[in-house]
């Protein structure tokens, strides 16, 4: 796309037949589908923080979704320690109490960058209390005890150890990342070409649930971003965590 070259864009978006574009001068602009600019807005740097999250956070915050990975880069100068993120995650974390409390945990930082993982504590817990869940992680071994399945913490922890070690996350953190356990499955045990459709991962067999879940995930970002300056931060997070929608969690579990 030349707008991306053209507006300097460090982070883009489709959503609809619009494109969400932030520059490198902390500016948001929306696209028609024909690339003209139809809004535009200076942004502080929290600002550009909220809007991130609430892009990439909002299928988790509802719990559908237990777990995101979100990358973020750091400002200049470059800092030597995971400090931005946490001092901007310092300032909004109270608003994500209650029924969507969400955990963060560093899992990996440079001079660039720093990645971390947002976890739904509810919506985690009752992913690995589900017996398919439990049978699925225990035959996959890598040291998933009862005292583990049994504390998302722990889990989370003990994904981020075969990470520092080996470089990646297992291949079962993508239940919580809101793929279905059959496609965590087939991506296992299936040739890698034998998919039935792609969106967002590799979905094998039948379409449901793993379609309606991703499209569900669109519609969420797509709810967030619109909202965002309409609402307040505070006012979409709520609704989010009102939503409900953590009830069909075992969707992920088929």
């Amino acid at each position: 796309m030349q707008c991306l070259k053209e507006y300097h864009a460090t982070d883009f978006h489709k959503i609809g037949n619009q494109f969400l574009l932030i520059t490198k001068d902390q500016e948001y602009l929306r696209l028609n589908r024909e690339e003209i600019v139809i809004e535009r807005k200076q942004m502080m740097p929290g600002d550009l923080f909220k809007l991130k999250l609430l892009y990439h956070l909002s299928a988790t915050l509802t719990g559908i979704k237990p777990l995101t990975l979100m990358r973020f880069k750091k400002p200049e100068p470059a800092f030597t320690e995971c400090s931005y993120c946490t001092r901007q995650w310092q300032k909004v974390s109270r608003h994500f109490k209650g029924q969507q409390t969400l955990g963060m945990r560093l899992m990996s930082h440079n001079q660039r960058d720093e990645t971390m993982i947002f976890y739904h504590q509810e919506a985690c817990r009752r992913l690995l209390l589900m017996p398919s869940v439990k049978i699925f992680l225990k035959e996959r071994g890598f040291g998933y005890g009862t005292e583990t399945i049994n504390n998302p913490g722990r889990f989370i922890d003990l994904c981020l150890k075969e990470y520092q070690q080996n470089g990646s996350l297992p291949v079962e953190m993508g239940l919580f990342m809101g793929i279905p356990l059959k496609d965590v499955k087939g991506y296992i045990k299936a040739d890698k070409n034998a998919h039935v459709i792609t969106a967002g991962w590799r979905i094998y067999g039948q379409a449901y649930p793993s379609l309606a879940l991703a499209n569900l995930y669109r519609r969420l970002r797509q709810y967030a971003v619109r909202s965002y300056f309409k609402r307040s931060f505070e006012e979409i997070t709520e609704r989010l965590g009102r939503s409900m929608l953590i009830n069909q969690i075992e969707l992920l579990a088929r």
